[in-house]
C-alpha cells in the first residue's frame, strides 16, 4: 500500500472521529443518546453505547441482549454512528443494545477487527455488568459490520450461545472483485456508493495481494457465506439487502444457502424458511437507512425515510418473535 493511499484512509478515519460525535452528540440527536456505556478491555477500543428499552421497568431482570457492529468498510466509522438504530431496536425490539467498536484497516488488518468483535461478544455474555438473559443473545451489523457479526456467530467459542444473528447489507463474499458484484446488480443506471471505493477497501483490510484475497474467500473469518454446513450459524438469521447495493446478491446467495431444501413461505420482498429469513429492500442503495444517494430528489428522499422506517420495524419485529417478547 502505498503512502498517499494510507493517509487516505487515515485522514477518512480522523473525518469520521470529528463529524460523528457532533452529529451524535446531545445537543443535535438528544432522542437517541445511550443510557450507560460499557468498558472493553482493550483501551484502543471506544467505549461501547448501552441502550436499554425505554418502556420496560428500569429494574427488570434478564432482558435480551442485542450486540450491534457498526459499519464502515473496515477502515471507518466509531459505534455512535449507529445510535439512531441502536435506540429503535432496544425500544422497539425491548432489549438492551450495546454497540461495540473493532480495530479498522489499513493500521490493523483481517482478523483484528473480527478478534475483538468475537472477544467483546463473549465478555458481554459472561459480563454481570448486564443484567442480561445469557439465553437470548443476538448479533446485528450493517455493511462491515454484517460482515464481522456473521463471522463472529460462527466462531467455535460462540457455537450454542447466540440466538440469531442479522445483517443489513453485509459483505459475505470477500472472493469477488468489485466489477463481479457490480455486474449483479438490476440496474446499471443507478449509482451505487461503493462502486469507485471498494476494491481499495478490500485491499486495505484483506491485504494488497489477490492471491491472498482469493484464498479468504473460503475462510469465513472473511467470508461468512462460506459456511460448510447450515449448523455453523445459529438457528435464527435474518439477512437483508438492498436492491441497487452490489453487496445485494451474495447477500441473496447467502441466505439460499442457509434455507436449501427447506420450505418458503413468500413475503413482499423476501421469503422466509423456517428460522431463515431474506428481505430485499426495493429501490435503495447501499446505506439507505444512513445517508441518501447523490442527487437524491425531494421524492426519493420520502421514499428512502420510509424505506428505512419499515426496515427498522420488521428488525425490531424480528427481535421479539425470536426472544419471545
Amino acid at each position: 500500500m502505498t503512502f498517499l493511499t494510507n493517509l487516505k484512509w487515515r485522514a477518512l478515519q480522523l473525518l469520521f472521529k470529528l463529524a460523528v460525535p457532533t452529529v451524535r452528540s446531545r445537543w443535535i440527536s438528544p432522542a437517541t443518546q445511550p443510557d450507560l456505556y460499557w468498558r472493553p478491555s482493550k483501551s484502543y477500543l471506544y467505549s461501547g453505547r448501552v441502550f436499554l428499552p425505554k418502556d420496560v421497568p428500569k429494574n427488570q431482570k434478564g432482558l435480551p441482549l442485542l450486540v450491534d457492529v457498526h459499519g464502515g468498510g473496515f477502515v471507518a466509522n466509531i459505534p455512535a454512528i449507529d445510535d439512531p438504530v441502536c435506540r429503535y431496536l432496544a425500544d422497539h425490539g425491548r432489549c438492551v443494545v450495546v454497540s461495540i467498536d473493532y480495530r479498522k484497516a489499513p493500521q490493523d488488518t483481517f482478523p483484528a477487527g473480527y478478534e475483538d468483535v468475537v472477544e467483546q461478544v463473549q465478555t458481554l455474555i459472561a459480563s454481570r455488568y448486564l443484567d442480561i438473559d445469557p439465553e437470548k443473545v443476538m448479533l446485528f451489523g450493517s455493511s462491515a459490520g454484517g460482515n464481522l457479526v456473521l463471522a463472529t456467530a460462527q466462531d467455535a467459542s460462540l457455537k450454542g450461545k447466540v440466538l440469531g444473528v442479522m445483517a443489513l447489507y453485509p459483505v459475505t463474499d470477500c472472493g469477488l472483485s468489485m466489477r463481479e458484484k457490480m455486474a449483479t446488480r438490476p440496474d446499471a443506471g443507478v449509482p451505487d456508493l461503493l462502486e469507485s471505493s471498494y476494491d481499495g477497501i478490500q485491499e486495505a483490510y484483506l491485504g494488497e495481494s489477490e492471491a491472498a484475497r482469493k484464498t479468504l474467500a473460503n475462510d469465513v473469518r472473511a467470508s461468512p457465506g462460506a459456511f460448510e454446513k447450515r449448523e455453523d450459524l445459529p438457528k435464527n438469521v435474518y439477512l437483508l439487502g438492498a436492491e441497487h447495493d452490489l453487496l445485494c446478491h451474495e447477500a441473496e446467495v447467502m441466505a439460499e444457502r442457509l434455507a436449501d431444501g427447506v420450505e418458503r413461505v413468500l413475503g413482499k420482498d423476501g421469503w422466509r424458511a423456517e428460522s431463515v429469513r431474506w428481505e430485499n429492500v426495493k429501490g435503495q442503495t447501499h446505506g439507505f437507512d444512513v445517508f441518501g444517494r447523490q442527487g437524491e430528489t425531494k421524492e426519493q428522499k420520502v421514499q428512502r425515510s420510509a424505506a428505512k422506517d419499515e426496515t427498522y420495524e420488521r428488525m425490531a419485529g424480528w427481535v421479539r418473535d425470536i426472544a419471545q417478547i
